[in-house]
């Protein structure tokens, strides 16, 4: 098995490196800037397809899309992690009120699990990975359809230690940053499905 580089007088060596095979940093760095191009290339036409609609721009509907936002009402939830996932998105939409005229109504249900799976990587302490899953739907309230339906998940983690309450603490704040995570995915799917909506 080949041994890790070192760096020695401008040059990545190898213990086992044979003559000739070593790279000069200078030659490293020509190397790379000879695949910025192409590379910006793919990153582009990757993008291409990607469109950024602006807060306050205008929707296909006639008004902004923070406008369409601040119509959304969102229904009470009965479960902690709902609650945040909730909080944020009443925050975001409303700044943290109800909305004026609702026009839209948003219904969700949040859960926390994947607390069983645990990692431990040589020389430290078990991670513990918690994921957050928000299932949610926009119903316009004068049709009474659903516009939007989605599912989004955020994964975080947390250290496990040999007391049992730090661990439960530790778990319940890494619960609350994946559901702010999830809230964050689920309203800029909300936010897209506005943005083109007719």
């Amino acid at each position: 098995m080949r041994s890790l580089p070192t760096i020695a007088r401008g040059r990545i060596l190898c213990d086992d490196a044979v003559p000739g095979e070593e790279l000069t940093l200078l030659g490293l760095a020509a190397f790379s800037r000879s695949l910025a191009g192409p590379a910006l290339l793919a990153m582009g036409l990757g993008l291409s397809a990607c469109t950024v609609t602006p807060l306050y721009s205008t929707t296909p509907s006639g008004s902004t899309l923070q406008a369409e936002l601040a119509a959304i009402s969102v229904l009470p939830v009965s479960d902690r992690v709902s609650q945040i996932v909730r909080n944020e998105l009443v925050f975001v939409f409303t700044g943290g009120g109800l909305p004026a005229e609702p026009i839209y109504e948003l219904s969700l249900a949040a859960s926390a699990g994947g607390g069983g799976l645990s990692i431990v990587a040589p020389g430290n302490v078990a991670s513990t990975i918690v994921r957050v899953t928000v299932r949610y739907t926009l119903v316009e309230l004068a049709t009474g359809s659903a516009i939007h339906t989605g599912t989004v998940s955020a994964e975080t983690r947390f250290q496990q230690s040999n007391q049992a309450f730090a661990n439960l603490r530790a778990r319940s704040e890494a619960e609350e940053r994946a559901a702010v995570a999830a809230a964050d995915l689920a309203r800029v799917e909300i936010s897209s499905a506005l943005a083109v909506r007719p």
